[in-house]
């Protein structure tokens, strides 16, 4: 499986924290990348989820195959943050408008997602999302 998402995130409002859908799930090794542009006068932080959860069957899953597939995961795990901000290219949210984009190599859990924690300030955030299996 693999996804391009350019509009993962459009223009959502950065006044409060933001958690992206979750992709997935993925089978095997991927590469995955974010791009992130930010409006206004923000303060925060960007990180990435994943998880090892096998598929869930809620939010649309279902327990046919082929039908609903599922959409998140199950939760028994949940998500644990993938990088801290220091390992993140370029810089965070200090205020002014900005971007950024960090990309990950052979990532192998099946689930991903991006999460903004707000600071302070006020502005929209969008997203891109793209990547997949070798």
């Amino acid at each position: 499986m693999s996804v391009l998402k350019p509009k993962y995130i459009v223009a959502v409002s950065g006044a409060g924290d933001i958690t992206g859908t979750w992709l997935g799930p993925f089978r095997g090794k991927k590469d995955f990348g974010f791009q992130i542009v930010w409006t206004g006068t923000l303060t925060g932080s960007f990180a990435v989820e994943v998880s090892e959860d096998g598929p869930g069957t809620v939010a649309g899953g279902g327990d046919v195959a082929g039908t609903n597939p599922p959409t998140q995961p199950s939760g028994t795990l949940g998500a644990t943050a993938l990088s801290t901000t220091g390992a993140i290219h370029g810089s965070q949210p200090a205020g002014s408008p900005g971007s950024l984009y960090f990309n990950y190599a052979n990532l192998a859990a099946p689930w991903i997602r991006l999460k903004y924690t707000h600071v302070s300030g006020a502005g929209n955030v969008s997203a891109g999302a793209s990547g997949g299996a070798h």
